[in-house]
């Protein structure tokens, strides 16, 4: 044993010792320092969420007010991708009607332009993901209803038509349900 190991820990073991306690040290001060930014931020995080949720509110008192009420109950929206523009174009849009207030995803740098209560509702109330083809129901009272479509696409493309069938099935017997709960079926 050399005298050096005798004596104990050598200048290189302080200094890596010395570095994970200032390195801990600094991962705390980090988390203190960001929990009091949190703390002191959280009245404007709430205030924000809370605007928001009276938003999409009024949004949909709105919508009931000036759409719902006249026979409109309904918000769709598809693209025109190759997926299922001619389905829509065939075998939906047709059959709605006055029901829906259709809206084209492809054609949404224009929506800036129009800004109109649908859009803004749409815009407000779907989803993160999986947002086109979707579709949203307005009843009387209650939330909106929501009904996504892309994964029922998807599965049709490779052959399996059930899921779209069961999408849209339930999405007409949304529109019915909610015209008859408005009075105009």
């Amino acid at each position: 044993m050399t005298p050096r190991q005798k004596k104990g820990k050598g200048i290189g073991e302080w200094s890596s010792a010395l570095f994970s306690a200032l390195l801990l040290l600094l991962v705390a001060v980090g988390i203190v320092v960001f929990g009091l930014l949190l703390l002191a931020l959280s009245p404007f995080i709430l205030g924000v969420a809370f605007v928001r949720r009276l938003r999409k509110g009024w949004l949909v008192r709105r919508f009931r007010r000036d759409y719902a009420s006249r026979g409109t109950v309904a918000i769709l929206v598809y693209s025109e991708s190759p997926n299922w523009k001619a389905y829509f174009e065939r075998k939906v849009i047709p059959d709605l009607g006055d029901r829906a207030e259709v809206l084209n995803w492809s054609k949404r740098r224009d929506w800036e332009k129009q800004s109109t209560l649908p859009i803004r509702v749409y815009l407000h109330h779907r989803p993160k993901t999986g947002s086109n083809p979707y579709g949203m129901v307005v009843g009387p009272k209650g939330p909106l209803a929501h009904y996504p479509f892309f994964l029922a696409f998807r599965d049709y493309k490779h052959g399996k038509p059930r899921a779209l069938e069961k999408a849209f099935r339930d999405f007409w017997d949304g529109i019915e349900k909610a015209e008859r709960a408005w009075g105009q079926h």
